[in-house]
């Protein structure tokens, strides 16, 4: 079973699959979620962006609603991973990687640390944990970064600059924007990294 936490931020929602899935509106991903009519099971959040006219429109369409104290120790995402985590086998949240509060990307970073299961997912970029070996086929995401969470050995075959076992350590930004330029790459990870597909700029 698979679950949807929608935040917002560069989604739109009509490009993604909801069907078949939990559904989880966090504050202002539960006001677009319920004026594109699509019923929720959980509205989410202090509602302090989606307003006082946001958690109306989330009251009338979802299934259930936690209203969180604005007042707290983790984010409104956080707290909706928190809610899901254990239930479900995929966690998806759409958004949550771009806008004008670049704290708040860097919680759902930290975020992908402590629940490394999620996959944070917008109109541009794709962001998860990689913490084993993985094949990359080329696709529509020209750029793949890796970002060490912990001192990680790495392995690169198929990408335009390759490596063979080096030592990415924590902070090193060598794994920044690389490419695919074979239909299907290799990376072998020993360690654990966040992995960051975007699209080209246009």
């Amino acid at each position: 079973m698979k679950a949807i936490i929608v935040c917002g931020q560069n989604v739109t929602l009509k490009n993604y699959d909801l069907s078949e899935a939990y559904i989880v509106g966090v504050d202002y991903g539960a006001y677009m979620l319920a004026k594109a009519s699509i019923e929720m099971d959980l509205a989410i959040g202090d509602f302090d962006t989606a307003g006082e006219k946001g958690l109306i429109k989330a009251q009338k369409i979802a299934k259930r609603v936690k209203k969180l104290d604005a007042i707290k120790d983790d984010t409104d995402t956080f707290d909706a991973i928190k809610e899901v985590y254990n239930k479900y086998d995929e966690i998806i949240v759409l958004g949550g990687l771009q806008g004008r509060r670049i704290e708040h990307l860097i919680a759902n970073i930290f975020a992908l640390k402590a629940y490394p299961k999620v996959k944070f997912i917008d109109d541009y970029s794709i962001m998860e944990i990689v913490s084993a070996d993985r094949v990359f086929k080329r696709d529509k995401y020209k750029f793949i970064s890796f970002f060490p969470l912990v001192d990680t050995t790495i392995s690169l075959k198929g990408f335009k600059y390759n490596l063979d076992n080096y030592k990415l350590n924590q902070f090193d930004p060598l794994c920044i924007s690389n490419e695919i330029i074979d239909e299907m790459a290799y990376a072998g990870i020993s360690g654990m990294v966040v992995c960051i597909k975007s699209m080209e700029d246009k």
